[in-house]
């Protein structure tokens, strides 16, 4: 990190949410990374069912929820996909975010859901329990 800054990012004032942040996902998602983006912002990328999926830790994380992304088009009966496969963390389900207790493994599960939903959708059976 060649910039120089006058502020810390999230993950430097708090290294131990971040380090919390990695366990769960790695607990939960081991095929998942983390990765340090040239612009500072942290981001989980892996594979869920048939998607690749990046969660983006924007500058205001945790204060503001992660940006979800889906790199492959499996999703098209989920409404809660912009036109560039970026969800909406708080239209998917009931669960809030909350700063203090919410993380990237939660977003993780929700996404797992929509996709599950969305396959049996398209396949036209019921979801496994």
């Amino acid at each position: 990190d060649n910039i120089k800054r006058d502020y810390l990012q999230w993950y430097e004032a708090d290294p131990d949410r971040l380090n919390a942040e990695i366990e769960r996902v790695k607990n939960d998602y081991p095929e998942f990374r983390t990765i340090k983006m040239e612009d500072a912002r942290i981001s989980f990328s892996g594979k869920i069912e048939e998607s690749l999926v990046c969660v983006i830790c924007e500058y205001l994380y945790p204060y503001q929820p992660p940006k979800a992304v889906l790199l492959t088009d499996v999703t098209e009966h989920i409404a809660t996909l912009s036109s560039d496969n970026e969800i909406d963390y708080l239209s998917i389900g009931a669960m809030e975010w909350d700063a203090n207790t919410s993380s990237v493994s939660d977003v993780l599960k929700r996404i797992q859901v929509i996709i599950k939903l969305s396959t049996t959708k398209k396949q036209g059976t019921s979801p496994k329990k």
